[in-house]
């Protein structure tokens, strides 16, 4: 594997670990469907910038697809930006990189990779959700309450 690759999977590590703390440490007048909102919105620029080609229409079953890919996409990503609100930072980080081990698995029935390194990648996601989940709790004392918003009042 290139150094390349290692600089880029990495440096995406790093952006993306500083991005979970911060989003842990918004004010609670954001909803989660809020920062999803400027996520995507986020990612405009990035997709004009980066389009070759003539752009296309997409119909029919391929219509179909990325229109659930598109929908599927933004309910997940404010699911896990509401996990951001009420959980500790380390429980709902650990919740992410789920959607990927469970992709991965779908995809092992569906193609011809070598399914060790499906069975590796979700062995180890198992191996510190356990560890995770078998903590120690807080106490009821050391958890933030300001991050939760008051029923009936505003996300």
């Amino acid at each position: 594997m290139s150094a390349v690759v290692w600089i880029v999977g990495l440096s995406g590590m790093c952006a993306a670990s500083v991005a979970y703390a911060m989003l842990k440490s918004l004010p609670s007048l954001w909803s989660p469907f809020d920062i999803t909102w400027c996520l995507n919105l986020s990612t405009v620029p990035v997709a004009l910038l980066s389009k070759n080609g003539p752009w296309t229409t997409p119909v029919g079953n391929t219509g179909f697809l990325l229109g659930a890919i598109c929908a599927l996409s933004l309910v997940g990503n404010a699911l896990a930006n509401l996990s951001f609100r009420y959980l500790e930072l380390s429980t709902a980080t650990a919740l992410i990189p789920s959607a990927i081990i469970w992709g991965v698995l779908l995809d092992m029935g569906k193609h011809s990779f070598p399914p060790i390194q499906g069975i590796v990648g979700c062995s180890l996601y198992l191996i510190a959700t356990t560890m995770l989940a078998a903590k120690p709790s807080r106490p009821d004392s050391a958890i933030r309450t300001d991050l939760v918003p008051a029923e009936g009042g505003e996300n």
